[in-house]
């Protein structure tokens, strides 16, 4: 990695605090997110020749992004609202970008600012594996018509190298868009190569992948996921996704589930959003612990 004056960093948002060599040097390659849609109809349809604007609610820092407007709402709901009472009353397009747990508790806390837009927004998703489930359950609260992406990228590589679709099936089908990555298959086990500095390198993603027709089907390896936890949460439905933050926690063998502020447990796996924060320590910075 070479610094100069100037330079940005960005450390990935879910090593740990003493690994100081998962980050890279921001560019302008966050920016792919505007070059899809530019040339996918639908997403071209979604935006409907109005001036993008970037809603950035992710806890670490994307990129630039030079072909829309960009607004960072430091994942605080009050600017979340503002920012989408900003697109509505600008006749702006927006661009949410975030990850699945964050950018759901968003949008039901600030149902009242998303229902102000009529026409379909765009969801860029990433930094873990999203349940099909959650999904419906962020569907349900955005306009008609609105559009889920799901990115997929390594800190040290960049963000989004892979942005992907859910299937009628339940997966989500990635496709390559960082023209200056190649992604390899070694044994199943996903991987990425990039020059830096004149010198190729390779990273290993940490997780399975499967390739058919051009597409990749990503399954999120033990280390971030374990089956326990994602065939439970594959199993909620809205109505739990709308009661739970998705932040789990295992006492004595038994899987905990914390609820949102101001719901009250129904049975002995839930608990109280503070109780839980208490017992288990829990920030919206953090990434879920689902390999529990």
């Amino acid at each position: 990695m070479t610094l100069k004056v100037g330079s940005i960093l960005s450390f990935s948002a879910g090593n740990p605090e003493n690994d100081t060599l998962s980050c890279r040097v921001v560019d302008s390659a966050a920016d792919k997110i505007m070059q899809v849609v530019s040339k996918n109809s639908t997403l071209e349809g979604v935006i409907a020749e109005r001036l993008p604007l970037i809603v950035g609610c992710y806890p670490t820092f994307l990129g630039f992004f030079p072909s829309s407007v960009f607004v960072d709402t430091y994942l605080r709901p009050s600017l979340f609202e503002r920012a989408l009472r900003l697109a509505a009353n600008e006749n702006l397009a927006p661009v949410l970008v975030s990850q699945p747990l964050i950018i759901a508790d968003l949008l039901q806390r600030c149902a009242a600012a998303v229902r102000l837009h009529t026409k379909p927004l765009i969801v860029a998703m990433g930094g873990y594996a999203c349940p099909w489930g959650l999904e419906k359950f962020l569907m349900s609260l955005l306009p008609q018509g609105s559009v889920i992406l799901h990115g997929y990228g390594m800190a040290e590589v960049g963000f989004a190298c892979l942005l992907g679709t859910r299937q009628h099936s339940g997966e989500v089908a990635y496709r390559l868009v960082d023209p200056d990555v190649e992604v390899s298959l070694q044994g199943g086990l996903l991987g990425f190569s990039k020059t830096l500095n004149t010198k190729r390198q390779h990273w290993d993603a940490g997780d399975r992948a499967r390739l058919e027709n051009g597409l990749y089907f990503i399954q999120p390896g033990e280390k971030r996921v374990s089956q326990r936890v994602w065939d439970e949460l594959q199993s909620w439905s809205s109505a739990q996704w709308n009661r739970r933050t998705g932040h789990l926690a295992n006492t004595d063998g038994c899987l905990r589930f914390q609820l949102r502020s101001g719901e009250a447990p129904q049975s002995s796996q839930e608990m109280d959003f503070y109780d839980f924060a208490k017992d288990h320590g829990m920030t919206w910075f953090d990434k879920p612990t689902w390999s529990i």
